[in-house]
């Protein structure tokens, strides 16, 4: 007998869901190219540092936030609002928000392959979608209040 899976959004359906879908926004007074940039950079403190995710490609970002200790103090209990502020931000916009309600109500899942398992979901065989999906339920969080 086949399981049922419950119809979830992914940013294979929409793609605007993805950190790294390049639409530029501003945060923080500062014009970013994506999510991934602008949450990338609030790992930082000092200002050279931040500016550079301000020109570089999401997946740079995502690769030299990653490498790079954050040098914001207690940055494991404040990343969620960061998030949280990153996205509220990018979804102002008008499209992007229209394209955020048109999810409905179904779950959001970010999957990604790259073993990304605390914003997102890895879908590999080492990982089997056991990622906590931060992100997706900040996504959906938003999708509510609109």
């Amino acid at each position: 007998m086949a399981a049922c899976i419950e119809h979830v959004i992914t940013p294979a359906d929409c793609a605007a869901l993805d950190m790294r879908f390049e639409k530029p926004f501003r945060f923080r007074g500062r014009l970013f190219p994506s999510a991934e940039n602008a949450y990338q950079s609030s790992k930082f403190s000092d200002r050279k540092t931040i500016d550079q995710f301000q020109y570089i490609r999401p997946d740079t970002a995502a690769y030299r936030g990653a490498v790079r200790p954050p040098t914001i103090p207690d940055w494991d209990h404040t990343k969620i609002t960061i998030l949280s502020e990153v996205l509220d931000a990018k979804f102002s916009d008008p499209v992007l928000r229209e394209n955020l309600k048109q999810t409905g109500t179904a779950p959001i899942i970010l999957i990604n392959f790259r073993h990304e398992n605390d914003l997102g979901t890895c879908a590999c065989r080492k990982c089997r979608m056991r990622g906590k999906n931060i992100a997706g339920q900040i996504l959906e969080q938003l999708r509510e209040k609109l």
